[in-house]
């Protein structure tokens, strides 16, 4: 399941945010939390011809990114780590002992706690100090989860997301891979390429990430032999790194 863990937050505590949606329906048939069928299509619509001219950050995009970095396909298992209801207080202790001992996984943990108010209260300034702790030491799903946070209003900060997805996607975490190649699709927070954006996808489409296999067949179509031999060569050497 691919962490939705911000929507979730504000759905939870911004209801005057855009966000509500995701937060007033029960579960699609999409996977997405209250997602529906009018939003995965206007999602879907954001991304456009994938051969047309640029779409602007401002017209839709914050559906198509709400659908891909928050879709429940791939990722962070959140009912294995922080949904079970199993934990004691002598749990959180030790889970906050090791996150002051700077251990990473700890952190992360901790943060994704905070932020959707597993065995402690709903804290955003927490959850993020915690995550931002981790992601400093090169967690990648930390450096995914605070990335897409700054895909979302009120603190959306595009550059600040591609610099954060880019870590993670660098390191192999096939969602901020996707994610990543949705930025440089349409050209938020980095200049807009489609060629970078289908190398991206050809690393993460393999790892089952669905988002990424989706997009990678509907790129492959608009993309001629030349750019497709480029987005390999890409890729080729971003997974050697």
């Amino acid at each position: 399941m691919r962490a939705f863990s911000w929507v979730k937050w504000h759905a939870c505590r911004h209801e005057a945010t855009p966000l509500n949606r995701l937060g007033a329906e029960s579960q699609s048939t999409t996977g997405i939390p209250g997602a529906s069928a009018a939003n995965i299509e206007r999602s879907r619509g954001a991304i456009g011809d994938l051969s047309s001219e640029p779409v602007h950050p401002d017209h839709g995009l914050i559906d198509a990114l709400d659908l891909l970095c928050f879709s429940d396909s791939v990722g962070i298992r959140t009912d294995r780590l922080y949904g079970t209801g199993a934990d004691t207080p002598a749990d959180l202790a030790t889970l906050d002992q090791r996150a002051e001992g700077r251990d990473a996984e700890a952190q992360f943990q901790l943060g994704m706690r905070y932020m959707i108010g597993d065995g402690v209260r709903l804290d955003e300034s927490a959850a993020l100090n915690w995550m931002r702790q981790a992601a400093d030491q090169g967690h990648a799903a930390a450096q995914y989860q605070l990335g897409s946070y700054y895909t979302l209003e009120p603190h959306r900060d595009f550059p600040r997301a591609a610099d954060l997805l880019t870590l993670s996607a660098r390191q192999g975490y096939a969602p901020a891979q996707s994610s990543l190649a949705m930025l440089h699709l349409l050209g938020a927070g980095v200049p807009q390429d489609r060629i970078e954006a289908y190398a991206w996808l050809l690393l993460a489409a393999p790892q089952g990430d669905q988002e990424g296999i989706n997009l990678q067949l509907r790129l492959q179509a608009a993309l001629n032999t030349d750019e497709q031999q480029e987005a390999q060569r890409r890729a080729w050497q971003y997974a050697r790194q």
